[in-house]
């Protein structure tokens, strides 16, 4: 934390020609940020190792020294990594709640396929503990996967996909869930189905812009369909917006009261035309 303190980490890590020569800070705002912060961590060890033994930090010292301590930072290392993966996976401006089901499906799948191997003494999905060979880990790590596959049923209740398979492509046939449509949202849908023009659309599009296409002509059908799509998947947004501001209203920029339009011009999907803008002002031609 002090600078003085950090000068010699750095020097400490160039000396012993390490692939990092700092550590990453973390903040709770910067979520994604936690997979990377313990990476550097667990590759750094011997580094730090050092550090604390030159200056008498005994707690670390201790837990730096101690193999099976290692190891479970070795593990956690690993699976924040794949988490990390996940999450930035979801992170799209295009991203929907049917794209993100997908995926926490997909990853709770993954969970269970490691569960079996980890059982039967593979641990090849997490790199840094199979270099380690440390087999007393391997209850500890069940154990976890145990209770995150537990927590993901929980924070991320699965919806059932299969009734808006009609979403992602109407120019399947398919059987409708009963109740699913009125019979005008249903007459819609029949006619989007048999529109040629809309099916080669469909593949030019992504799934918002085209049923916003469709919506022009097919209002009701199309209202149905917005209402899952709309809906944050993820807080993207939020991280987006609050990158885009600390970028805007820095040190040199402190005095800066009313951001709103700079924020808008930042989160905008829509590019400036810098030349035709700077067409319209007149140079400061100096004497």
């Amino acid at each position: 934390m002090r600078p003085l303190k950090c000068r010699q980490f750095v020097k400490l890590c160039v000396d012993m020609e390490a692939d990092h020569s700092t550590l990453i800070q973390h903040t709770e705002i910067r979520w994604l940020s936690r997979g990377k912060v313990l990476s550097h961590f667990y590759e750094l060890r011997e580094e730090l190792l050092t550090f604390c033994l030159q200056e008498n930090l005994r707690n670390f010292v201790e837990c730096l020294s101690d193999d099976h301590w290692c190891s479970k930072l070795a593990y956690l290392a690993d699976i924040f990594h794949e988490l990390s993966l996940l999450n930035n996976s979801m992170q799209d401006r295009n991203e929907n709640i049917l794209s993100s089901t997908d995926k926490i499906n997909a990853f709770q799948k993954e969970l269970t396929i490691w569960k079996k191997h980890i059982a039967a003494g593979n641990l090849e999905m997490f790199p840094s503990v199979f270099k380690r060979n440390c087999q007393e880990t391997v209850l500890l790590i069940l154990n976890h996967l145990h209770t995150l596959l537990t927590n993901l049923d929980k924070y991320f209740p699965s919806i059932s996909v299969d009734q808006y398979d009609w979403i992602r492509n109407s120019f399947v046939e398919f059987e409708p869930f009963e109740e699913q449509f009125t019979l005008t949202e249903e007459e819609e849908l029949a006619s989007v189905l048999n529109d040629r023009t809309l099916k080669l659309k469909h593949s030019e599009l992504h799934l918002d812009a085209f049923w916003l296409l469709v919506e022009k002509e097919y209002p009701a059908i199309a209202q149905k369909v917005l209402q899952p799509l709309v809906q944050f998947s993820t807080s993207y947004f939020c991280e987006f917006g609050f990158s885009a501001l600390t970028a805007t209203k820095h040190k040199k920029r402190a005095q800066l009261l009313s951001v709103e339009d700079e924020l808008r011009v930042c989160l905008s999907k829509t590019r400036p035309n810098l030349k035709e803008l700077c067409k319209k002002h007149q140079a400061q031609v100096s004497y």
